[in-house]
């Protein structure tokens, strides 16, 4: 299998790339991470490192007419992952976000798209969501991973892909994950440090719903071989929970007993939706295997191994 992987040096990228069939030929593009090359040298798959701005028009057009335009899938990762980033610099995330994916699919086709949007893209609902949810977001974030969804559809329509499938991913934690998420903090703070105490932004009352980053990867793979993949997805564990919980349960897998938490400004995005798994279960036969508290083990061995 033939395929193109936009963010590839990001944290679901880089995961991908680490359990990805090894007969399997990836172009892998990358723009700013400089130990990106050797991390997928030291792999030893037939992955190809090709740095690349995706904002960049001639850029794309000339990586095009190198390595090729055509693929059996388009796995695309590219896109600003940081919701304060894009209330900080909502221009920049247009540009990360949607000019990228834009021009990525103007210029290169494939069999099948899977485009990893978000779950923020429901901002502002309430109780459960489906991809039938009329979405209304105004987080600069969210409404630019909406507005490339359209913009998949209208390739296809174009006929640079014969199938699109978007999927509305409600995060993931592990390997690679940058260190101001969450669950890394998390994992460090009790797993690591043993500290007795945590800050969360907001009043912890939002949910969250992410999933190991293993269990997304294996998400990835059943859509990539299904037969038929086209659709919007929404793509969670089905296992929200408040970010208070969250802390108490991450605390108790490592031995720490009712945390302090400390509270502290306010949150860019507030989550009180949650998704329903199973449409994505039936389709794809995929179900996350790893539960929370083993996750939370594997990602704290995972950190310690990389100090």
């Amino acid at each position: 299998m033939r395929i193109l992987v936009t963010g590839a040096s990001g944290f679901i990228g880089r995961r991908f790339l680490e359990l990805v069939d090894e007969d399997w030929k990836i172009k892998a593009l990358w723009h700013s991470k400089i130990d990106f090359p050797d991390f997928a040298q030291s792999l030893n798959k037939n992955i190809e490192a090709i740095k690349i701005d995706l904002s960049n028009k001639s850029e794309i057009e000339d990586t095009s007419k190198k390595i090729g335009d055509t693929f059996d899938v388009i796995l695309h990762l590219a896109a600003n992952g940081d919701p304060v980033r894009s209330i900080q610099n909502p221009l920049s995330d247009l540009i990360e976000t949607e000019q990228s994916a834009l021009l990525t699919f103007t210029t290169f086709r494939a069999k099948r798209l899977i485009l990893f949007s978000t779950g923020a893209v429901y901002e502002g609902a309430d109780g459960q969501v489906s991809p039938a949810t009329v979405c209304k977001p105004i987080l600069p974030y969210a409404v630019t991973h909406f507005a490339v969804e359209n913009y998949a559809w209208w390739a296809k329509s174009q006929g640079n892909f014969e199938e699109v499938t978007a999927l509305r991913f409600f995060g993931a934690y592990g390997p690679h994950e940058p260190p101001r998420k969450i669950y890394t903090r998390l994992c460090n703070a009790f797993g690591i440090e043993k500290k007795k105490e945590f800050t969360l932004r907001g009043n912890g009352n939002n949910l969250i719903d992410a999933m190991y980053i293993d269990d997304a990867v294996n998400a990835i793979l059943n859509v990539m071989e299904a037969k038929e993949a086209d659709g919007t997805y929404d793509l969670s564990s089905g296992n929200a929970i408040t970010l208070n919980e969250l802390v108490e349960r991450s605390a108790k897998v490592f031995g720490i007993n009712s945390p302090s938490i400390r509270y502290e400004g306010i949150v860019a995005e507030e989550h009180f939706f949650r998704a329903d798994p199973k449409p994505f279960e039936n389709k794809f036969g995929f179900k996350p295997k790893i539960k929370l508290e083993e996750g939370l083990r594997r990602h704290a061995e995972w950190l310690k191994r990389e100090r």
